[in-house]
């Protein structure tokens, strides 16, 4: 047995610890392989998003995430996604969204376990973006479900998850500029 993967495995799966670190987990259309980008422009085209914000779009994101808010109101302090994320892409080489979800520092959700968050925060978010489709599109049958992923990452401190909100805003911003000039 390969020991280098074994180990590599097990801390993959071992609990996220630092009482003094701030714990952010992300939901995101993908990791964008091809197959994942085209799952996200077939699914913008499907329903007919339009650009460079769709507004019925932008609604459902911030709805799942508020509902996910709610949901985990406890264990979550802020959420953060930017609207160039939410709608058909301009440049396919950025991400189409990342809602980034800060967890509170005494956050013991699933005993810190990595996986566990994830996949908790992917379901609910992506279970309330269907759940409230009809509230966004009364008139638009949705015509296959979405697809999410997520990621967990450990900030060592605040300063740091500030300099991260900071930059996610100058990059909004940045874009949607872009986005306005095309």
């Amino acid at each position: 047995m390969n020991t280098s993967n074994s180990s590599k495995r097990m801390t993959v799966f071992s609990p996220i610890h630092g009482s003094s670190s701030a714990l952010m987990g992300e939901v995101s259309t993908g990791n964008f392989s091809t197959s994942q980008r085209n799952l996200i422009i077939r699914f913008s085209r499907a329903h007919a998003f339009t650009k460079p914000n769709d507004i019925n779009a932008l609604n459902l994101m911030n709805i799942a995430a508020k509902s996910v808010m709610k949901e985990l109101s406890s264990d979550i302090v802020l959420a953060y996604g930017d609207s160039d994320e939410y709608r058909y892409p301009l440049n396919l080489s950025k991400t189409l969204l990342i809602i980034s979800f800060l967890l509170t520092r005494d956050c013991t959700l699933y005993n810190r376990r990595e996986f566990k968050i994830v996949s908790a925060l992917v379901s609910l978010f992506t279970s309330f973006y269907v759940y409230h489709w009809k509230d966004c599109f009364p008139d638009t049958t949705m015509k296959y479900p979405p697809s999410f992923d997520g990621r967990a990452v450990l900030y060592p401190d605040i300063k740091n998850v500030r300099d991260y909100f900071a930059w996610r805003q100058a990059d909004c911003s940045t874009t949607f500029l872009t986005a306005r000039l095309r």
